[in-house]
């Protein structure tokens, strides 16, 4: 089961925590290259844990493999939802 951005934040308790979700997501990512979720949520796991280059190269591939994803959406929807009064990127989308 793919972990949100808040859980995968939650995990990311010790840099063991963080190694095993980038290790999660490198297994998903090897099963289906194509898979712009796993990409997004190693980026931000590797980004946790201070591998910013690389957390970069995986939001990258992810907004490349669908410009629809976390990335693009929130990068999008933040300032309108926070005007309209809603949460930002809840689970990737704006929403109340």
């Amino acid at each position: 089961m793919p972990a949100t951005a808040a859980t995968t934040r939650e995990q990311a308790k010790s840099q063991s925590d963080l190694y095993q979700i980038i290790a999660y997501y490198n297994d998903a990512i090897r099963r289906d290259p194509r898979d712009d979720d796993a990409y997004f949520h190693r980026g931000l796991a590797k980004l946790y844990a201070g591998a910013l280059p690389a957390a970069i190269a995986d939001l990258a591939q992810a907004s490349k493999l669908d410009p629809n994803t976390h990335t693009t959406r929130c990068g999008r929807h933040h300032r309108p939802a926070a005007q309209r009064g809603e949460r930002p990127c809840a689970g990737g989308r704006a929403g109340p």
